[in-house]
């Protein structure tokens, strides 16, 4: 019996040591990607903007069909590597200087005509679903909470390329206001929603794989949490809890 004892303790010690490392080597990831991101963004950023700014000399220059098309081309491409640069500075270093108590309602609001916009162009019905009388607040920066669900919105939007329903849903606690975005998509299968926050796991053929990444680091930033449940060919349900304001 001691000997049985003896083998479950050390197998629970050991399963917390697993733990503690694998933690640990997502911390230095995390770190090595902010590291990075301090020392590279803005030296990115200096040469994309003269690079961008002769782009648009040249097209008052060179006016032919082909030579506009490759313009267009050269700046949706500067556009995405600014995008992705973002992503980097958000990871490197979230800044937080504007610390208001925003309204939930207001942040959402704000954004469901760009959802709006989005879903037509997938054929998608979106429904908002507010189920809170209360008007609850968080202490944030507004755009960051804007990012967070816009980023998840576009996510479940182009999880649903032949149509479907996606569901935004804001609830209250006594200490949280949640958001809830909810998607009739394909699903995202069960070894990757367990690597889900992990940088540069995407299963996107253009994608980062940082934008997830990128919102749990503001949620968490902000005392909350983000989870997502989903199940191939069903759907996925992305939960997103902050402390309200008078909580906070």
């Amino acid at each position: 019996l001691l000997n049985i004892l003896f083998t479950l303790v050390q197998y629970v010690i050991l399963r917390r040591q697993t733990q503690q490392e694998r933690h640990q080597n997502e911390a230095q990831k995390l770190e090595l990607i902010g590291t990075l991101a301090a020392s590279t963004a803005h030296e990115i950023r200096n040469p994309l903007t003269g690079i961008s700014g002769f782009i648009q000399l040249l097209q008052k220059k060179y006016h032919s069909e082909e030579d506009q098309l490759y313009f267009s081309v050269i700046e949706e491409e500067i556009k995405r590597i600014n995008q992705i640069v973002s992503e980097f500075l958000v990871l490197g270093k979230p800044t937080a200087e504007k610390w208001q108590n925003n309204s939930v309602k207001e942040i959402v609001s704000e954004i469901m005509p760009i959802v709006f916009s989005e879903a037509n162009l997938y054929n998608v019905e979106v429904d908002l679903q507010i189920n809170t009388i209360q008007d609850v607040g968080v202490y944030c920066t507004k755009d960051h909470i804007k990012q967070v669900v816009l980023n998840v919105a576009k996510n479940s939007l182009e999880a649903m390329p032949n149509g479907g329903h996606l569901k935004i849903l804001i609830e209250a606690e006594k200490e949280h206001v949640i958001i809830k975005v909810k998607d009739t998509g394909e699903g995202i299968q069960e070894e990757m929603l367990k690597h889900i926050f992990l940088p540069f796991i995407t299963s996107k053929e253009k994608g980062t794989g940082l934008g997830l990444v990128v919102c749990k680091r503001i949620i968490s930033m902000y005392g909350g949490t983000i989870d997502i449940e989903s199940e191939v060919n069903k759907g996925t349900t992305v939960m997103i809890m902050l402390p309200s304001a008078h909580s906070a």
